[in-house]
Protein backbone atom coordinates (compact mmCIF):
# COMPACT_ATOMS: atom_id res chain seq x y z
CA UNK A 1 0.00 0.00 0.00
CA UNK A 2 2.88 2.37 0.70
CA UNK A 3 5.20 2.44 -2.29
CA UNK A 4 7.78 4.32 -0.19
CA UNK A 5 8.55 1.15 1.75
CA UNK A 6 10.40 -0.29 -1.26
CA UNK A 7 11.18 2.88 -3.21
CA UNK A 8 11.21 5.83 -0.76
CA UNK A 9 11.24 8.60 -3.35
CA UNK A 10 8.66 10.71 -1.50
CA UNK A 11 10.74 10.51 1.69
CA UNK A 12 13.84 11.66 -0.20
CA UNK A 13 11.90 14.54 -1.74
CA UNK A 14 10.91 15.54 1.79
CA UNK A 15 14.59 15.48 2.83
CA UNK A 16 15.43 17.76 -0.10
CA UNK A 17 12.61 20.17 0.78
CA UNK A 18 13.87 20.31 4.40
CA UNK A 19 17.44 21.02 3.24
CA UNK A 20 18.85 17.77 4.64
CA UNK A 21 19.73 16.43 1.19
CA UNK A 22 20.96 18.79 -1.50
CA UNK A 23 19.22 17.32 -4.54
CA UNK A 24 18.16 14.12 -6.23
CA UNK A 25 19.30 12.86 -9.60
CA UNK A 26 16.74 13.30 -12.40
CA UNK A 27 16.59 9.51 -12.95
CA UNK A 28 16.09 6.81 -10.32
CA UNK A 29 16.75 3.07 -10.57
CA UNK A 30 15.04 0.02 -9.15
CA UNK A 31 15.67 -3.71 -9.35
CA UNK A 32 12.82 -6.10 -8.76
CA UNK A 33 12.65 -9.80 -8.14
CA UNK A 34 14.93 -12.52 -6.90
CA UNK A 35 18.32 -12.49 -8.61
CA UNK A 36 20.12 -15.85 -8.62
CA UNK A 37 21.94 -18.32 -10.83
CA UNK A 38 23.30 -16.88 -14.07
CA UNK A 39 21.52 -13.59 -13.42
CA UNK A 40 24.00 -12.75 -10.66
CA UNK A 41 26.85 -12.74 -13.15
CA UNK A 42 24.84 -10.59 -15.57
CA UNK A 43 24.14 -8.13 -12.76
CA UNK A 44 27.80 -7.99 -11.67
CA UNK A 45 29.42 -7.86 -15.10
CA UNK A 46 26.93 -5.87 -17.16
CA UNK A 47 24.13 -4.14 -15.27
CA UNK A 48 26.10 -2.82 -12.27
CA UNK A 49 28.88 -1.23 -14.37
CA UNK A 50 26.28 0.43 -16.61
CA UNK A 51 24.46 1.73 -13.55
CA UNK A 52 27.69 3.12 -12.08
CA UNK A 53 28.45 4.94 -15.33
CA UNK A 54 24.94 6.42 -15.42
CA UNK A 55 25.29 7.64 -11.83
CA UNK A 56 28.68 9.18 -12.62
CA UNK A 57 27.21 11.02 -15.63
CA UNK A 58 24.56 12.46 -13.29
CA UNK A 59 27.28 13.45 -10.77
CA UNK A 60 25.63 11.44 -7.99
CA UNK A 61 27.54 11.59 -4.71
CA UNK A 62 25.62 8.82 -2.93
CA UNK A 63 23.54 5.79 -3.86
CA UNK A 64 20.90 4.67 -1.39
CA UNK A 65 20.01 0.97 -1.47
CA UNK A 66 16.84 -0.37 0.13
CA UNK A 67 16.19 -4.10 0.41
CA UNK A 68 12.66 -5.17 -0.35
Amino acid sequence: RDFNIVFPLDRFRELVSRGIVGALTPVHFSFMGHIDGPHIRTLQEHIAPQLVQALKRMHADVAFLTPA
